[in-house]
């Protein structure tokens, strides 16, 4: 993770998870994890926080998977150092590792929010972010992430924290 350069804004754990750790797992067991559209990094939209806004969650696809696959994958995130939380709606799943502290029960935010964690798993990861990089809009309209140690700078040229 130390080497990876992190894809706009993305940290470098999700960008090493996405791009490196996803295909090495489906190497290890068989099956091909991917990644849902538009479920890396998006943009705030108001009726909800989430880690895709900054940079720290991915959605891992499991609609296409048996159950057996979707328990080996959880399985292994849970071993996984990486992976602070896993959400899901999956009963199976719930079943068997729903007293599991990294497991978060997103039946109620399904029903709320007219998601589905049923066909992915919400993975978000440890990165320390919370105490190291701001989510501020540059001058060109971009929302990025900033050091926290960069904060001044970037608001002298412009930025505007968020």
């Amino acid at each position: 993770i130390h080497n990876t350069q992190a894809k706009p804004n993305e940290t470098k754990e999700l960008t090493y998870y996405a791009d490196k750790y996803l295909p090495q797992l489906s190497n290890e067991l068989g099956v091909k994890f991917t990644i849902v559209e538009g479920g890396r990094y998006r943009p705030a939209n108001g009726s909800y926080k989430s880690h895709h806004t900054t940079g720290e969650a991915a959605d891992v696809s499991m609609s296409e998977h048996n159950v057996n696959t979707r328990l080996r994958f959880i399985e292994s995130q849970l071993k996984n150092p990486q992976v602070k939380k896993i959400g899901t709606s999956d009963p199976n799943i719930l079943a068997k590792y729903g007293t599991n502290p990294k497991i978060e029960d997103e039946r109620k935010f399904d029903k709320q929010h007219g998601t589905n964690h049923v066909n992915h798993a919400h993975i978000t990861l440890n990165t320390g972010i919370s105490n190291q990089m701001v989510r501020m809009k540059a001058p060109n309209g971009r929302i990025v992430l900033v050091p926290q140690s960069m904060v001044e700078q970037a608001t002298k040229q412009g930025g505007v924290r968020l």
